[in-house]
């Protein structure tokens, strides 16, 4: 058991510490180098009685010190803080999420197909990147969605990896200025094309990217990451839509599922590349 009193520049009481073997309590007063004054729990002792003097020259010691002096706690162990420089920088304190995976599934959903912009003005049409693959991953996603700053690791491996098999990657940016789609490119260094939707989450309603969850029941507020496989073989060239068969996450991508699925659609066999 342990009771801690605060110590004024006075000379006053610092810290009382009751001893659990001993039953006896110490009292240690700012400044003085050691416990000069003791007492039996529970008891009071008066400074005329047997060791007063002792008593009275301790508390004369401990008035006659500087009120600057420092007081000595009874817990040594204790670390002294260390005082941080005025002009100091802010420490930077990194929010953590969780992750949020989306098991792939197979729907049938109709595609529009679709030309959007990239940070540059240059166009990039759907149909066109198909051309020559075998599978198509259109991914949703917004700059400041922390579950899409994950998701871009798993996707930018997967790229780099299947790129030369038959696999591509169209990134549509949905709700994020482009000063922020910067940020996040300067951060992840995605390999794969981006290209921008919707600049303002006030679009959020307005979207393609919000239609195709309305179409799926997607309960999530802004639904990113979304991502859409498209086999290529699958794309027709005389309608509006690309293709109706879909392999859809409503989330994170998991990459050992993903890996997988990829491989087959490439026709790899298993553990080799090629």
């Amino acid at each position: 058991m342990h009771e801690r009193r605060q110590a004024t520049s006075t000379g006053s009481v610092n810290d009382l510490h009751i001893d659990r073997h001993t039953n006896r309590q110490t009292t240690a007063i700012a400044g003085c180098p050691a416990t000069l004054i003791r007492q039996r729990a529970g008891r009071s002792r008066s400074p005329y009685r047997t060791g007063g003097c002792g008593v009275l020259l301790a508390l004369l010691f401990c008035l006659a010190l500087p009120a600057h002096a420092q007081l000595v706690p009874v817990n040594k162990s204790t670390p002294t803080p260390t005082p941080t420089p005025k002009n100091a920088p802010a420490p930077i304190v990194l929010e953590a999420h969780a992750h949020e995976y989306g098991e792939l599934r197979e729907f049938v959903l109709p595609i529009k197909d679709f030309t959007f912009n990239n940070l540059a003005d240059a166009p990039f049409n759907l149909r066109a990147a198909g051309q020559g693959k075998r599978l198509v991953l259109v991914h949703y996603f917004a700059a400041w969605c922390h579950s899409s700053n994950y998701d871009v690791d798993t996707i930018n491996e997967l790229y780099r990896k299947y790129k030369d098999q038959g696999f591509t990657v169209i990134a549509v940016c949905e709700y994020s200025k482009p000063d922020e789609l910067r940020e996040f490119i300067k951060r992840h260094q995605p390999e794969y094309p981006i290209v921008l939707e919707s600049k303002r989450t006030k679009d959020r309603t307005s979207t393609e990217h919000y239609a195709y969850r309305q179409a799926m029941e997607d309960k999530r507020v802004w639904g990113t990451p979304l991502n859409i496989f498209l086999p290529a073989a699958d794309f027709r060239a005389d309608s509006a839509f690309v293709t109706s068969r879909t392999y859809i996450a409503l989330g994170e991508l998991m990459k050992p599922e993903v890996e997988k699925f990829i491989r087959q659609q490439l026709q790899l066999s298993d553990g080799t590349k090629n």
